[in-house]
């Protein structure tokens, strides 16, 4: 199974912008990686139009947030709880 996530619009808050590279490079591998070991159930050619993640706790520093905020997303692609 081929799945294809594209992200147009990221909402975060409390956040500082200066991490906002670090954090999307981040989310980007973990993501993916997360995905190849456990992909969604979706029916063929299924689409999202939003996705509501759950809550992190921020983190030290721009990659655990990145690791933390894929992890989130990837709870609320797959049904899953942490």
């Amino acid at each position: 199974m081929r799945v294809v996530v594209h992200i147009d619009e990221l909402h975060l808050h409390g956040f500082r912008g200066a991490d906002r590279h670090a954090i999307a490079d981040a989310v980007q591998r973990e993501l993916q990686a997360m995905l190849t070991a456990s992909p969604p159930q979706l029916r063929h050619g299924a689409t999202l139009d939003a996705v509501t993640a759950p809550a992190i706790r921020q983190q030290a520093t721009a990659p655990a947030n990145g690791r933390a905020i894929a992890g989130a997303l990837h709870c609320a692609l797959t049904g899953t709880r942490r």
